[in-house]
């Protein structure tokens, strides 16, 4: 076991005829343990964990006298073998080297091992056998990281293919000898890598780079690696060690704000300098969190020296008042300004949001017609006395107000006489929505007859439904009930002469005729008696001829005297009232009505 295990390589060189020439007469000489050889160099590989006590060569000596382990001259360990191994001399003729200290361990320099017995013979004359034994390195010992974790940081830039740690910052100690398989390395990730992020470029050196690019924002920002060591010895030893990759952010990132679109609503009356809206942003690089920088960069044209926006804080405001109704209607009450956010160290990273800003109105502006004087002429045929009105003008209403604030009352007034008898030929009818408008209808119109004129001047009033909250500063007018007039005149033309003669007569009555109205209106119960009784009187002319009618039927029997016979009750009597003024229509002449 022992001999298969030290794997000794002994070289003997044998000349007996020239060994026998060189040293014949001596009285000493080595010998093979087992053979009848003469032994004139020895080599041996001894294992550094050979076992104190083990013989790791046998010779004998003849004839010998004195038998001694010395050192070479030149020998630089000091005589180390003399102080790892012993010789031992057994019958004066067999000597044993046995090793006496631990091989382990040993420094470079004393792992070869140089000595030579020497046998003294009788005579004085001597015999030396060199040797030259080398310890052998055996894997006894792991190699191990000087630290059991490390920690690098790596940023965002980092180019792939580079080192994110060296050997050096990641020392490996092996307590093996150097230059042999027991301390050659050899490095593996053998788990934290399943993202593919890092590689071992020499796994015999221990250069762990950059296999894929990191990005702080949308991937890990701490990854541990576990690596182990080992070495190419049999058997194999290993060790391990943590690597913790810290992922640094880096400028790499635009600007970011919370919302794309940002809505918010503001009256025309909103006060100068009054803040509107906080807008925010964040860098896009969180793990830097640059100072940004706000400014307005496009909006609607015209109106962005209304708006002013703090470049630090981010905060939106009204710099002048905003009339709604100046507002192309394109926009439909909306603003959309331009918000861009930029790092104060670096302009080139931007972003940029929406702010739609919708200006809700206020009753500012009053209800105005399109037209203040319209001139309607109708002729006066005698067919229109069978419609039952007459659409005279439609009157379009204007409101630059929102449709929420342009509702409008309307009113007729009129000029000149008969303002009673006119109220009741004239109404309006009004149409809100997209088109407001107010329509001048005459009604009644056979009232025409009793009231005839040629002209009416109709004046119609439109007003806001709902006191203004306007102020000065947008609008120039007062913060009341705003109206506005028009005026429209109802002409009538080619009046017929029968027509004209008619209404003559009804407007301009003759004594007569004004007699027999002054009568009828003072004594209407006159006027029922009258009537009554002429009722009774021709029933009684009735009954008198029907009887002489059936005096004929009867062979013309003589008439009975038929008595006379009243009805009872107010309403027949044989009293009766007559009028002693004859009731006369004046004759139409034109002189009369000059």
């Amino acid at each position: 076991m022992i001999t298969a295990s030290i794997g000794f390589i002994l070289s003997v060189l044998l000349g007996m005829s020239a060994f026998a020439s060189g040293v014949f007469g001596q009285d000493c000489f080595f010998y093979h343990h087992n053979t009848s050889d003469i032994y004139t160099t020895a080599f041996f590989g001894l294992p550094e964990d050979i076992a104190i006590g083990t013989t790791i060569a046998t010779v004998d000596a003849r004839i010998a006298f004195r038998v001694e382990l010395l050192p070479d001259e030149g020998d630089l360990q000091g005589g180390a073998a003399q102080d790892l191994l012993e010789v031992l001399i057994r019958d004066n003729s067999t000597v044993q080297i046995i090793v006496q200290k631990s091989l382990r361990n040993l420094l470079p320099a004393t792992r070869s091992l140089t000595f030579h017995l020497r046998c003294t013979g009788p005579s004085g004359a001597f015999t030396s056998l060199p040797f030259l034994v080398t310890i052998l390195d055996v894997n006894d010992h792991a190699p191990s990281f000087t630290r059991r974790f490390h920690e690098v940081t790596v940023g965002e830039f980092h180019a792939v293919g580079l080192s994110i740690i060296t050997p050096s910052m990641m020392k490996v100690v092996d307590g093996d000898l150097p230059n042999t398989p027991n301390t050659e390395l050899n490095y593996q990730i053998v788990e934290g890598n399943e993202l593919g992020y890092f590689a071992i470029k020499n796994a015999a050196e221990g250069h762990i780079i950059l296999q894929k690019k990191l990005d702080y924002e949308t991937g890990p920002r701490y990854l541990k690696l576990n690596i182990t060591v080992s070495d190419r010895g049999d058997p194999v030893l290993s060790n391990w060690t943590s690597l913790v990759v810290i992922v640094a952010d880096e400028d790499d990132q635009d600007p970011v704000f919370m919302q794309e679109i940002y809505s918010v609503a503001i009256t025309e009356e909103w006060d100068s300098f009054k803040e509107i809206l906080r807008l925010q942003a964040r860098d896009g690089d969180s793990g830097l969190n640059e100072t940004l920088k706000y400014e307005i960069t496009d909006g609607l044209h015209n109106f962005l020296h209304h708006f002013v926006i703090d470049h630090v804080s981010g905060a939106l405001s009204l710099l002048e008042p905003i009339d709604r109704e100046r507002l192309p209607s394109s926009v439909m009450g909306y603003i959309s300004l331009t918000v861009q956010a930029s790092q104060a160290n670096a302009p080139r990273r931007t972003a940029r949001c929406t702010v739609r800003i919708s200006v809700i109105d206020i009753n500012d502006n009053g209800p105005k017609f399109a037209e203040s004087s319209i001139l309607k002429e109708i002729d006066l045929l005698p067919s229109i006395f069978d419609l039952d009105h007459i659409d005279i003008a439609v009157l379009s209403v204007l409101d630059r107000d929102a449709a929420q604030n342009a509702g409008f009352v309307s009113s007729i007034q009129f000029e000149g006489n008969n303002t009673d008898q006119m109220a009741t030929m004239f109404r309006l009818q009004t149409t809100n929505g997209v088109n407001q408008t107010i329509k001048l209808i005459m009604q009644n119109i056979s009232s025409l007859l009793l009231h005839f004129q040629s002209e009416f001047i109709v004046k119609v009033v439109v007003s806001d439904t709902q006191r203004s909250s306007a102020r000065s500063v947008i609008s120039h007018q007062e913060p009341d009930f705003m109206t506005d007039i028009a005026y429209v005149r109802v002409k009538f033309k080619a009046v017929p002469a029968r027509l004209i003669r008619t209404l003559a007569d009804l407007t301009n009555p003759s004594p007569t005729d004004r007699q027999l109205q002054a009568f009828m209106t003072q004594y209407p119960v006159t006027l029922l008696v009258v009537f009554g009784s002429t009722i009774c009187v021709l029933l009684i002319v009735m009954l008198v001829m029907a009887a002489v009618y059936h005096r004929k039927l009867n062979g013309g029997r003589s008439l009975q005297r038929v008595r006379p016979f009243f009805v009872s009750g107010s309403s027949c009597s044989t009293r009766s009232s007559v009028l002693t003024s004859p009731i006369s229509l004046t004759p139409y002449s034109s002189e009369s009505h000059a």
